[in-house]
């Protein structure tokens, strides 16, 4: 049987009969979308049961109804929840920025490009869902950014009395503090903490490599900082993964300044996002 060419284009656009299933108040994109709160969320309202063939019965016609309803009603709540956590976020990556006094950096272009490719949920968790293994500063709404800023503000520190680093060498190893636990919980949030995050976070930097201005050695220099962030704990029970453990000064240095933003003795004051 052969296809009209311009009806299949007026049916892709919308128009015709076909056409507003396509794209419509109640399009198959919105119907997936339905099905799928309706399945995750355990509940029957929204199942249609698309496979049967013939008309669909007054109870179907009166979920179609409702849908329509539900799906004007769900875009006028989420969009502006939406747009008004974008915004939130927004505001907390300029906590995060290395225009403060934490993130003295010459490379700011890089890190500023790096910091934008981490997920939303980076800025909003809590370095430890149990406080067993971070402060309690960082066991608390944000705590990721906060353990993150004092591993920081650590390396700082201690370069007053390490003068073995070159300007160059510190600003791969801030960066690389910056981003170690950037994947924390996958690239799309997960319940629990992926053991092979310092990978992931490689991963993703590698694949931008081409976006940034410093050389490639420096950036595969600084993925390896980040790769073996973990130390000697590279093992995990519930991973098949081993991590690599640092093989010179530089990721060995990373590694204290994560280990000691770590202790639980610690008690650092913040000001919102700010070390006091």
């Amino acid at each position: 049987e052969k296809f009209d060419v311009n009806e299949i284009v007026d049916i892709i656009n919308g128009k015709g009969t076909l056409g507003p299933i396509i794209s419509g108040e109640l399009d198959v994109d919105r119907m997936d979308y339905l099905l799928r709160d309706s399945h995750n969320t355990g509940v029957s309202y929204g199942k249609i049961d698309y496979r049967k063939k013939g008309k669909l019965t007054k109870e179907e016609l009166r979920y179609f109804k409702d849908l329509i309803i539900h799906s004007i009603n769900r875009e006028k709540v989420y969009t502006p929840l939406l747009k008004e956590t974008n915004k939130n976020i927004e505001e907390l990556k300029k906590y995060f920025s290395p225009k403060d006094k934490n993130f003295l950096l010459n490379n700011k272009d890089d890190i500023c490009y790096l910091i934008n490719l981490l997920p939303d949920y980076f800025f909003k968790i809590p370095a430890s869902s149990t406080g067993k293994y971070h402060p309690k500063f960082a066991s608390c709404e944000h705590g990721l950014v906060k353990h993150t800023k004092v591993a920081v503000r650590i390396a700082y520190d201690l370069f007053m009395i390490n003068d073995t680093f070159t300007d160059s060498d510190k600003d791969l190893i801030i960066m690389a503090l910056i981003m170690h636990d950037g994947l924390k919980k996958g690239m799309e949030e997960e319940e629990y903490t992926r053991f092979d995050h310092p990978l992931l976070v490689s991963k993703l930097i590698m694949e931008h490599a081409k976006e940034l201005k410093m050389n490639l050695d420096n950036v595969r220099k600084m993925c390896m900082m980040i790769e073996s962030h973990m130390g000697k704990w590279n093992t995990n029970k519930y991973s098949k993964v081993t991590l690599p453990i640092p093989s010179d000064k530089y990721g060995r240095f990373v590694h204290m300044c994560d280990y000691l933003a770590s202790r639980n003795y610690l008690n650092i004051k913040f000001d919102k996002l700010e070390i006091v």
